[in-house]
């Protein structure tokens, strides 16, 4: 069986805040998780 990779989706919940997305990856691999993913836009960009 293949080895299976949990990847926790943090997506934008960090609010824009580093420190708050840090904490996020931390708690994340506390759990378990093996990679955490972000999403970061730009509002501006979405126009």
């Amino acid at each position: 069986m293949k080895d299976i990779k949990i990847i926790a989706e943090i997506a934008n919940a960090h609010q824009g805040e580093p420190n708050r997305a840090i904490d996020l990856a931390k708690e994340s691999a506390k759990a378990g998780a093996d990679a955490v993913k972000f999403q970061i836009y730009f509002a501006h960009e979405l126009l």
